[in-house]
């Protein structure tokens, strides 16, 4: 298994900036960090946590969020049935 090298890059705590360019937003090389609010420029500190940690909670949270919907939708859709 690969060792992850810690940053404050990919920690779950990094916020990262983005820079709007027309249409689309651009992830910056800058950011803060959330957990960390007194320090002006991120060093890595003892709170550092991978972010595939947040990845991984976003994606179970997605996951749920489209199961309630699909199940909303049917819901709706038997309604519209039970209209006709």
């Amino acid at each position: 298994m690969e060792k992850e090298i810690k940053s404050c890059e990919n920690c779950r705590y990094f916020v990262s900036y983005y820079t709007k360019c027309k249409t689309r937003y651009y992830k910056t090389f800058n950011g803060y960090c959330h957990e960390n609010t007194r320090k002006k420029k991120p060093v890595l500190c003892d709170k550092w946590e991978s972010a595939d940690i947040l990845k991984e909670e976003r994606q179970q949270s997605v996951k749920k969020a489209l199961i309630n919907m699909s199940e909303r939708l049917d819901e709706i859709a038997l309604i519209l049935k039970d209209e006709e």
